[in-house]
């Protein structure tokens, strides 16, 4: 194996748990996943000489946010040409409850997290679904400390006002 394909090797050991985690919460569904991580992983092969030590994990996540808005983009335009063909046609059968709710509860995350800012998106991510603390938040996005601290504070108000926003709507319904 060479050099390069040995840092290849290792930046992905590393951040593949990463990747996947993060082209979850930014809304790539189960069935695009392993495609979304694979074209993560190209971008990741493409690039790996020009990626600086120690920013490795910042470079994953950034493309695995890219890809993941890319990823959402194109399901979206399927869904709407699905959507005219399935016009006229009815719905044979029922989904359990359990995966409509879960399918439901990550299409509300979805819209939640689309509706923010990709500054304070980006350190919500991080700091509540990662779980890195703001320090390594910061070195990895370079920014400062306290503008990392200033975004999610931002982020989990925006958040939490929307949520309420969304239950007081489901409970008029």
């Amino acid at each position: 194996m060479s050099k390069p394909d040995a840092r290849v090797e290792a930046i992905l050991v590393s951040t593949l748990d990463l990747a996947a985690r993060t082209l979850r919460a930014y809304g790539v569904e189960e069935a695009d996943l392993d495609d979304a991580l694979q074209q993560v992983c190209m971008v990741v092969a493409q690039k790996a000489p020009h990626i600086a030590v120690g920013a490795e994990r910042a470079f994953v996540f950034r493309t695995s946010h890219r890809m993941a808005h890319r990823f959402r983009r194109t399901r979206q335009r399927r869904r709407e040409v699905r959507e005219e063909e399935a016009e006229g046609q009815t719905i044979t059968h029922l989904d359990p409850e359990s995966i409509a709710d879960e399918r439901q509860a990550l299409d509300i995350l979805a819209r939640l997290l689309d509706s923010m800012e990709d500054d304070l998106k980006e350190v919500f991510v991080l700091f509540e679904l990662e779980e890195l603390t703001t320090s390594q938040i910061a070195g990895m996005l370079e920014i400062p400390e306290g503008t990392v601290a200033s975004r999610l504070r931002r982020a989990r108000a925006l958040f939490r006002a929307k949520a309420e926003k969304l239950r007081l709507k489901a409970r008029v319904a």
